[in-house]
């Protein structure tokens, strides 16, 4: 389970209902998304950024009717690009098998996003990069003093040897 926090414009393409007045705590690794529309020229994409480790997945715009299921397929290629074991990825796209849509509500993700933004609408011009690869170079774009593939390779092993040492291995 997890939030899918969209900005205005996409909340609006979406007509999502985001009355909830609590909202559940993920069960994903990565945490909460955040996710924006993209209306670039040539080709329109939805942004998708991991609250926790900022790794980000684009998305074509055409998607639009289910993000979730889409960014989860999305993660899980870019992951396994990424070298994160089978098992772990498995565990992520069980986790975001339920969503729940809610308004932005962090500044410095949406900061993020903006640059992020930026990058790919310079990198999108032409329309003929495909998005999976803009993805993984996104994940090697360093933001906040960090790169976001390190950031989540951190926390998915660290949470991984966290598990082996309670359990005794």
């Amino acid at each position: 389970m997890f939030s899918l926090h969209c900005t205005a414009r996409l909340l609006k393409v979406l007509r999502a209902p985001t009355a909830i007045s609590e909202l559940p705590a993920p069960t994903t690794r990565l945490g909460n998304w955040y996710a924006n529309l993209l209306p670039l020229r040539r080709r329109p994409v939805v942004l998708c950024m991991s609250e926790r480790s900022l790794l980000s997945v684009l998305l074509p715009a055409g998607v639009r009717g289910n993000i979730p299921r889409h960014l989860a397929d999305e993660l899980g290629t870019l992951l396994s690009v990424l070298g994160i074991p089978s098992e772990l990825i498995e565990q992520e796209r069980f986790a975001m098998a339920q969503s729940v849509y809610a308004k932005t509500s962090s500044r410095s993700v949406l900061g993020a996003m903006n640059e992020f933004a930026f990058a790919v609408s310079n990198e999108l011009e032409d329309g003929s990069e495909p998005l999976q690869d803009l993805s993984l170079w996104l994940a090697g774009t360093i933001i906040k003093s960090s790169y976001p593939n390190q950031t989540m390779r951190v926390s998915a092993l660290s949470d991984g040897d966290r598990r082996r040492s309670e359990h005794g291995r």
